[in-house]
């Protein structure tokens, strides 16, 4: 993992978000060699647009993921698989 110096933020620079989490439950399976946590998380498209919900991490492999639209799933699959993030 790379270490990086903070950088201020500006409120001036806040934007307000594509997409909007109400509720997340998480569970953890901790092993020696390996942790697993699933995460199940209730996202809703903030406001009428087409912009696609992008995930990020660093340092994590994503098993699976699953969407009940269909349409915001494929188009983070699309943008998503280009960061590697989407199997």
């Amino acid at each position: 993992m790379t270490v990086s110096s903070p950088v201020a933020k500006k409120r001036s620079d806040y934007q307000t978000p594509d997409f909007l989490i109400s509720h997340v439950d998480m569970v953890f399976h901790l092993d020696v060699v390996k942790t697993r946590v699933i995460t199940t998380s209730q996202i809703t498209r903030n406001g009428q647009h087409d912009r696609p919900l992008v995930l990020d991490g660093e340092s994590i492999k994503l098993v699976s993921f699953r969407c009940v639209d269909f349409t915001a799933y494929c188009a983070c699959r699309r943008v998503n698989k280009q960061h590697g993030l989407c199997g």
